[in-house]
C-alpha cells in the first residue's frame, strides 16, 4: 500500500487505530465472539461466500483456511484472478483452544489436517516463513509450490540503542537472557518453550527466560508454571512491554 497498490483487507472485525495511507482499505465481514478467553471470532459471511461484488481485485492473498479462506477461493474463482495462501500456524494446533467443546473432538484424528489441505491445495501456491514449516506441510502431503520466504524486519528493530537502565527494570542484572516476544497462545508453544529452557539454565547457570508480549489462551498456564519452585528462578513474564522497551530487550 506504501507504494501505491490498492490493498483491500477483508476480516471479520477491524481495529483500526493508527494512521493508514489512502491506498489501504479495510472491510469488515462480521462475525460473533465465540470463545472469551481467546477473543476467537467466527465469521460465516455466507451472503457474500458465493457472489464477489469486488470485481476490481486482481489478485488474492489468503492468511486463514476457515471459512472466510472459503469465501476468498470462490472470489478467486469468480474473478479468475490467482491465489497466494500464507500457512502460519497449523490448525490442528490451536483448534481445541479456539473452539470450543467441538474443537478437542475435532482434534483427536487427523481431520483438521485433512481438511487443511484440502483447502490449501486449491491455491496457486503456498508461503511459508521457514523451512520447518515448509517440510512439516510436505510431511502431510501438501501440494507443491511451497515457497519458504522469512517474513521481513524493518530496519528500525536494529537501532543503536543504549540499555538505560532496562535490566535494572525488568530484573536481568547479571543474566544471560533469552527473549521471547508473542502472544501467549498455544500455536506458539510457550509452555514448550518454559519447559525445555530448564535444561538451558541446567548448562547456564545465568540463563534467564523473559516472556513478553500480550496476553491470549495460554496467559494463565503460563503464569502459574513460572510460580512454581523449578521455574521461577529463571523464567519471568512482563506481559506487553512498551515499544522502546521492546528495542532496548533486543
Amino acid at each position: 500500500a506504501n507504494l501505491g497498490h490498492n490493498v483491500h483487507v477483508f476480516a471479520p472485525r477491524i481495529q483500526n487505530g493508527y494512521k493508514i495511507p489512502k491506498t489501504l482499505h479495510f472491510h469488515e465481514l462480521g462475525g460473533a465472539i465465540i470463545g472469551h478467553n481467546t477473543g476467537f471470532v467466527l465469521s460465516a459471511p455466507i451472503h457474500k461466500i458465493f457472489f464477489c461484488q469486488h470485481d476490481y481485485l486482481d489478485i488474492a492473498h489468503i492468511h486463514t483456511h476457515a471459512v472466510i479462506g472459503s469465501m476468498a477461493i470462490n472470489w478467486a474463482k469468480y474473478l479468475g484472478i490467482p491465489m497466494i495462501g500464507t500457512h502460519n500456524s497449523p490448525m490442528q494446533y490451536y483448534t481445541a483452544q479456539y473452539v470450543p467443546v467441538i474443537g478437542k473432538l475435532l482434534t483427536k484424528g487427523d481431520l483438521i489436517w485433512r481438511y487443511e489441505r484440502h483447502i490449501v491445495d486449491k491455491y496457486d501456491f503456498v508461503h511459508v516463513a521457514t523451512k520447518s514449516k515448509k517440510n512439516l506441510l510436505r510431511d502431510y502431503r501438501f501440494k507443491e509450490p511451497i515457497v519458504c520466504m522469512t517474513n521481513g524486519i524493518r530496519d528500525l528493530y536494529y537501532t543503536n540503542l543504549k540499555e538505560n537502565g532496562i535490566r535494572e527494570k525488568y530484573g536481568l542484572e547479571g543474566k544471560k537472557v533469552l527473549l521471547y516476544a508473542s502472544r501467549l497462545s498455544p500455536e506458539k508453544h510457550p509452555i514448550d518453550i518454559i519447559k525445555i529452557f530448564k535444561r538451558v539454565h541446567e548448562e547456564v547457570p545465568d540463563a534467564h527466560l523473559l516472556l513478553v508480549g500480550s496476553a491470549g489462551p495460554s496467559t494463565d498456564q503460563v503464569k502459574r508454571i513460572i510460580k512454581k519452585k523449578q521455574y521461577r528462578d529463571f523464567v519471568s513474564f512482563a506481559g506487553r512491554v512498551p515499544f522502546p522497551d521492546l528495542l532496548k530487550l533486543y
